[in-house]
């Protein structure tokens, strides 16, 4: 293992493991969101569809909200769901094979 190839390892990893605490957060923000547009509003009514026009809003809102993070899973899984490098492959700055 060429020390240029650990770096390329340790950076994916550092990449990987910074991304999914990145998600775990916008997670936790859609999940609070959707816990407070499920609860029962006791706020006066002007309107008999205020009610029905608020959860409009929120499902608008949810589809905003989890579009965003799909679109950020997306390009996170483009950069780091592939290999950073063909381990097969040899490097150029590997030693040559022993008996060569």
């Amino acid at each position: 293992m060429t020390p240029r190839r650990q770096q390329l390892i340790d950076g994916h990893v550092a990449d990987t493991r910074r991304e999914m605490l990145d998600l775990a957060f916008e997670l936790n923000d859609l999940v609070r969101f959707a816990l407070a547009a499920a609860k029962d509003k006791t706020h006066k009514r002007y309107y008999p569809f205020d009610p029905v026009d608020e959860g409009i809003r929120n499902w608008a809102e949810m589809r905003r909200k989890l579009g965003k993070l799909s679109q950020q899973v997306e390009r996170a899984n483009g950069r780091l769901g592939v290999r950073p490098f063909d381990p097969e492959s040899p490097a150029e700055e590997d030693p040559p094979p022993a008996g060569a």
